[in-house]
C-alpha cells in the first residue's frame, strides 16, 4: 500500500489497505489511512464510513477523532466536525494539531473569529509548527486582511523546510497580490513561488486575470498537475478549476461551466485559502446567467453563511436582476463579513460603492425625485 502511494497509485492503495482490513478489521491505523486516501480522492462517504467504523472500534483514538472530524467537515456536517474536533482537543489539549484541525472546521462553517483563536492557540502551544500559521494567514485573507494575510506568509516562509513550503507561502502571497489588484507584486511573489515548485498556476492566473490569452495558453497547460498530499492524493479541484478558467477566457462558455460544475463535485479545499467552493456562481455572474448565479450564491451560503465572496456575488446577480431591496441587505451582510478588511481592498470598495448608490435611489424615491 505504501509502495502504491509512494507511486501516487492511489486506487492501488485504497485496494491494499481494504484488504487488510478484511484481515484485520480492527486495525485502526490502516482504517486512518484507508479513510483519509478515500478523502484525497473525494470519495467521501467511504471515508466518513470507514472512520465511523473505527471511531467505534476505538472511540479514544485521537487520529481517527481527528479523521472522522475531517470527514464530517468536507461533507458540510459543521455540527457533528466541530464536536468530534472539540472531542480531539479534550483528548490532546497540548496537541498544536488538535487546536489546528478545530480551527479548519470552525474555518469552513464560517466561523472565523473561533478559527482565529484555534489557530491561535496552535501556535502558542507550537510556535514552530507551521501549518495554524498559514491556516491562520488564510483566514485573515478571506475576512480581506490582506495585510494581517501576508505577514503570517512571511512567518510561514521564514519556518519553511522544504521547496514545497516555500513555493506554498510565496503562492498565498501572490494570491493575496492579485486580490488586490497588484499584477505585478502578484508576479514577483509568482515567481519566486515557481522556482521552488516547478508549477505555473500562479502566473498563469495573473496572465488570465489580465486578459492575456497568449500568455495563459503557454502556461496553462504546464499548470495542471495533481501533487501529492501527506500520504494521500488531494483534490482536484484546481485542475478543473484551471481548465474552466482558460475554457471561459478563449470564449467556450459551455465547457468552462461543465468545468466549473466538475470542480464541485472534488473535495472542498477546507485547508485553503481559495476553497473555489463559489466558482460556479461566478460564472453565471460573469456570462450574465442572473437566476443560476442567485440559486449559486445561495447554495454556497447554505455551507457557509459568511463566505464572503459568495455573499458579494449574491448582492451583484441581484442588483443586476433589479432586486435592489435584497442586494442593499447582501451588501450590508458583505460589509459585515469584511468590517475588519483592510479599507482599500477592491472588493470592500466595490461594495460600499454600490451600497452607497442604492441607498442613494432609495433616498431619492423618498422625496419623489426618482
Amino acid at each position: 500500500a505504501w509502495y502504491a502511494i509512494a507511486n501516487q497509485d492511489y486506487d492501488q492503495a485504497i485496494a491494499q489497505c481494504r484488504a487488510i482490513l478484511e484481515r484485520y478489521p480492527d486495525d485502526t491505523e490502516v482504517a486512518g489511512r484507508l479513510s483519509t486516501l478515500l478523502m484525497g480522492e473525494s470519495r467521501l462517504d467511504e471515508a466518513r464510513d470507514v472512520a465511523l467504523r473505527a471511531y467505534n472500534a476505538d472511540p479514544r483514538n485521537p487520529s481517527i477523532i481527528n479523521t472522522l472530524g475531517g470527514t464530517y467537515s468536507l461533507l458540510g456536517r459543521h455540527a457533528d466536525a466541530i464536536s468530534m474536533l472539540h472531542q480531539y482537543v479534550a483528548l490532546s489539549p497540548g496537541d498544536a494539531n488538535a487546536h489546528d484541525s478545530l480551527g479548519l472546521a470552525y474555518q469552513w462553517a464560517g466561523r472565523y473569529q473561533d478559527a482565529v483563536a484555534a489557530y491561535t492557540k496552535a501556535i502558542e502551544l507550537n510556535p514552530d509548527f507551521e501549518v495554524p500559521i498559514i491556516h491562520l494567514g488564510n483566514v485573515y485573507y478571506q475576512l480581506g486582511r490582506y495585510r494581517d494575510a501576508i505577514r503570517q506568509y512571511e512567518r510561514f516562509i521564514a519556518l519553511g523546510d522544504f521547496d514545497q513550503e516555500i513555493a506554498r507561502g510565496y503562492g498565498s502571497i501572490a494570491m493575496v497580490h492579485l486580490a488586490r489588484g497588484n499584477h505585478a507584486l502578484a508576479q514577483a511573489a509568482a515567481r519566486r513561488s515557481e522556482a521552488a515548485d516547478d508549477t505555473h498556476v500562479l502566473s498563469f492566473l495573473i496572465a488570465a486575470e489580465r486578459g492575456d490569452r497568449a500568455a495563459a495558453t503557454a502556461l496553462w497547460r504546464s499548470a495542471e498537475r495533481r501533487d501529492a498530499g501527506r500520504g494521500a492524493g488531494t483534490s482536484r479541484r484546481w485542475a478543473e478549476y484551471l481548465r474552466g478558467r482558460y475554457a471561459q477566457l478563449t470564449g467556450r462558455t459551455d465547457e468552462a461551466l461543465a468545468h466549473y460544475r466538475a470542480t464541485l463535485r472534488q473535495s472542498p479545499l477546507t485547508y485553503s485559502m481559495e476553497s473555489l467552493e463559489e466558482v460556479l456562481g461566478q460564472g453565471y455572474l460573469q456570462l450574465g446567467r442572473l437566476d443560476e448565479a442567485v440559486v449559486e450564491f445561495e447554495r454556497v451560503l447554505g455551507i457557509n453563511p459568511n463566505y464572503a465572496r459568495a455573499r458579494l456575488g449574491l448582492a451583484q446577480a441581484l442588483e443586476r436582476r433589479g432586486d435592489r431591496a435584497r442586494a442593499r441587505v447582501e451588501y450590508e451582510l458583505f460589509l459585515n463579513i469584511w468590517r475588519d478588511a483592510d479599507a482599500d481592498a477592491p472588493l470592500l470598495v466595490t461594495a460600499k460603492r454600490r451600497l452607497a448608490a442604492l441607498s442613494g435611489g432609495r433616498l431619492k424615491a423618498r422625496t419623489g425625485d426618482e
